[in-house]
C-alpha cells in the first residue's frame, strides 16, 4: 500500500500517539507520493473490501441542518478531490438543503484549507451581523 521509504513508518505514524505535524513532516505532500501506483489506482476506482469501507464510512451528508451551511473545496486539491464536497451538496440537497460548494481552484489541499478560513470567518461575521 505504501511506497518505500513510508512503508517502514507509515503504521507507527498512525498510532494515536503521533501528533499531525509529525505526521505531516514524515510523510510526503501527495497522496500519489505516499501510495504505491497499485494502491494508489485503487483508491481512485474502489472495488471490494475497499469500496465496503469507502460506503460504512459515506452518509456523513444524509441530514438537513439547521444552520447556514457552505463546502469549501478545490479542483487543484490532489489529496481530497472536489466530487467529494459536490456529493456532499448533493446528498444535504436531497435531504431538502441547497449548500453552495465554493472552489478554490488550483490550491491544494493545505492552500484550499488557507484561502477558505478567511472566507468562512467573514461568512460568519456577516450571518452575525444580521442576527
Amino acid at each position: 500500500m505504501f511506497r518505500a521509504p513510508y512503508a517502514d513508518i507509515a503504521e507507527e505514524l498512525f498510532d494515536t500517539h503521533h501528533t499531525e505535524e509529525e505526521i505531516f513532516t514524515a510523510l510526503p505532500g501527495t497522496l500519489k507520493d505516499l501510495l504505491t501506483d497499485a494502491y494508489y489506482e485503487k483508491v481512485q476506482h474502489p472495488s471490494g473490501a475497499l469500496l465496503a469501507a469507502v460506503r460504512a464510512q459515506d452518509g456523513n451528508c444524509a441530514w438537513r441542518p439547521g444552520v447556514p451551511v457552505r463546502l469549501y473545496s478545490a479542483s487543484g486539491d490532489t489529496d481530497v478531490p472536489i466530487a467529494n464536497a459536490r456529493a456532499c451538496a448533493a446528498d444535504l440537497a436531497a435531504h431538502g438543503t441547497k449548500v453552495p460548494v465554493t472552489d478554490q481552484g488550483a490550491a491544494d489541499h493545505n492552500g484550499t484549507y488557507l484561502k477558505s478560513g478567511p472566507q468562512i470567518v467573514r461568512w460568519f461575521d456577516a450571518l452575525a451581523a444580521r442576527g
